[in-house]
């Protein structure tokens, strides 16, 4: 009875911590963009900065070669699982992260999101697309 018993709770356990990692892995969205032209660094750091500020990306880390935003984004969904619950709207945060690399001939874009398929992953691949339109314009417009 105890073999049972012991055997019963270590596999229990195992699918525990099974769910526990799968719960903490993250999906992410990579973009690399390359140009004919070289550009400094600086330049497309300054291009970025420019155009966070004006999506509301908030600069977590900078350094000469890489950059780190991050933005908030939130989304409403009803919860009919459970009776006290049920009906009920409930708000999630969530917060993105964008890893930017930098480098002369272009950069490379990394957004991590919790789960790929949600709304809240739509709204920041839209966000990171007008990011990069901001990012496109800031450069013609400081090079002409």
């Amino acid at each position: 009875m105890k073999k049972i018993l012991v055997s019963t709770l270590f596999t229990a356990g195992m699918l525990f911590t099974q769910a526990q990692a799968q719960s903490v892995q993250k999906d992410s969205i990579k973009v690399e963009k390359t140009f004919k032209n070289s550009f400094d660094t600086q330049v497309l750091k300054d291009a970025f900065m420019d155009a966070a500020s004006k999506e509301s990306w908030r600069v977590t880390g900078d350094t000469p070669q890489k950059l780190s935003l991050e933005k908030n984004f939130s989304q409403k969904r009803k919860y009919y699982n459970h009776a006290v619950n049920r009906g009920q709207r409930r708000i999630i945060h969530e917060t993105v992260n964008l890893n930017v690399s930098l480098a002369e001939s272009g950069f490379s874009m990394n957004l991590t999101l919790k789960d790929k398929d949600s709304k809240i992953a739509e709204e920041a691949q839209q966000s990171l697309e007008d990011l990069q339109s901001k990012v496109y314009t800031n450069l013609v417009k400081t090079t002409l």
